[in-house]
């Protein structure tokens, strides 16, 4: 049975499940998307970023919430992943990886986030703290993992435990900003990384040339927290399929490292986790964006999610449980989750007080409708419409040469 929430009028694009194969050619005008072959995108025009997606699970509300209430509040341990992030990248563009270098580059990185650090009531030596520690971390990773002037090979695990032959051999992009209207999806790729790979690895199963290696161009992702997350292999897998469309070709995995735990996996495509996580996708898209058919005022959200563990650490319980009450009626035994709803005080909130949040999300709402109609109306013509088409509507000057 679909789960998509499809209506009539609305767009969407379907991937075949063998990209040799097209409508016409073996079925006419049909198309059939099951379990195992073909994907459906719905608002293929809307697109969202994977760490929007990746972060939706197990509960797509708190992206949801994420996107219409974008402002956060800085902390310490965010700057301190930015900065990390950053000094990473920089050793792995110069291919540099001694102490020297890395405690240079963490200097230079520090002094670029003065101000930050400033806003915080931190100093330059709360942040240093935790850079150092990363030192050796950094060095073992570009001595097992990173360009080898020898030639030898590296290794890194296979869903943490096989363990496989490569070595990054390029930096082919760093921060790469990807749209794919294909998928209804966008991301900053950490890197896009060069490997070198023996056709006998447990990626490709191939048996032959087993001295013979390959080179491909994988989605390189790194986090600097303490801890892993589904969320983390979601997001690898959409950027293997950014990157396939940015590349033109065929990319069936991601690398994924934990720099804390020195720990890098690969990420591999698999259809059996690939069907979900676009789903998901489907799923935010739809409740983002608002059908002009449908009177909504606000976004229609999916059900509480109702996990005390989950619901209690989560970074959008504030604004989860206040919308809750204004918009759907909650009360803490609706919110499935009464200890953080008590804890947040919800009931605290004073009629006045929540009369003047509704008041304003609504007139928001509405303001963004036209905003959304005017801009997105305009890169959906970019993606659903021909040069032609555009033209004939006066939006575009069409085979210009």
């Amino acid at each position: 049975r679909a789960q998509t929430p499809i209506s009539p009028g609305e767009y969407v694009n379907v991937v075949p499940g063998n990209s040799n194969t097209s409508f016409d050619n073996e079925y006419g005008r049909h198309w059939t998307i099951n379990n195992s072959k073909g994907l459906l995108i719905l608002h293929p025009d809307f697109l969202i970023s994977g760490t929007r997606v990746g972060g939706s699970f197990p509960c797509p509300r708190k992206s949801i919430l994420a996107e219409i209430f974008k402002s956060s509040v800085p902390t310490l341990a965010m700057l301190n992943g930015t900065m990390g992030h950053q000094i990473f990248e920089k050793c792995l563009v110069a291919s540099e990886f001694s102490r020297p270098f890395i405690i240079k580059t963490i200097d230079e990185v520090i002094s670029l986030h003065i101000e930050e650090l400033f806003s915080l009531d931190k100093t330059e030596a709360d942040s240093r703290r935790f850079l150092i520690s990363l030192v050796e971390k950094i060095e073992e990773w570009g001595r097992i993992y990173g360009p080898s002037k020898q030639g030898t090979n590296s290794k890194y695990s296979h869903r943490g435990s096989r363990k496989d032959q490569v070595r990054v051999e390029e930096v082919v992009d760093i921060e790469d900003s990807i749209w794919s209207p294909a998928y209804g999806l966008k991301g900053m790729v950490d890197a896009s990384v060069r490997i070198s790979k023996p056709y006998n690895d447990s990626i490709t199963r191939d048996s032959k040339n087993q001295d013979h290696k390959e080179s491909i161009i994988v989605p390189f992702e790194l986090k600097t927290g303490k801890y892993t997350s589904a969320s983390h292999r979601a997001q690898v897998i959409l950027y293997t399929l950014l990157m396939a469309d940015r590349y033109d070709c065929d990319i069936n995995f991601g690398l994924l490292h934990y720099l804390q735990q020195n720990r890098m996996d690969t990420v591999r495509k698999i259809r059996g986790e690939l069907r979900p996580i676009m789903m998901r996708r489907n799923e935010v898209a739809n409740s983002l964006i608002s059908n002009p058919n449908d009177g909504k005022e606000l976004w229609k959200l999916p059900p509480m999610y109702g996990s005390s563990r989950e619901c209690g650490r989560c970074f959008a319980r504030d604004n989860c449980m206040i919308y809750h009450r204004a918009f759907e009626n909650g009360d803490s035994a609706t919110s499935l989750v009464p200890s953080v709803y008590e804890e947040l005080e919800i009931d605290s909130i004073s009629d006045e007080q929540l009369g003047y949040f509704q008041k304003w999300m609504k007139l928001l709402s509405l303001e963004e409708k036209p905003t959304e109609g005017r801009h997105s109306v305009q890169n959906s013509d970019i993606w659903l419409l021909s040069p032609t088409e555009r033209q004939r509507r006066g939006d575009a000057l069409s085979h210009l040469r």
